[in-house]
């Protein structure tokens, strides 16, 4: 059975895609916070009403709001 949600060895470009299961994965957030936190980066990629961000606009993301 082939699954819709990409896992994150899923390359686009040299660069992972990421879904909102791998987001939850990643972050240990629920799957509608996870949701919410891609389309908050303003990289988000929808195909076929799916969600989904590349790994490296997600990690700069979490690194521009980083608490140090």
């Amino acid at each position: 059975m082939e699954t819709s949600t990409p896992c994150v060895g899923a390359s686009f470009a040299g660069d992972r895609l990421l879904g909102v299961e791998n987001i939850c994965d990643i972050t240990g957030l629920c799957p509608v916070v996870a949701s919410k936190l891609i389309t908050e980066t303003g990289h988000e990629i929808r195909l076929h009403s799916h969600k989904y961000i590349l790994e490296s606009s997600f990690l700069a993301f979490l690194h521009e709001r980083e608490v140090g």
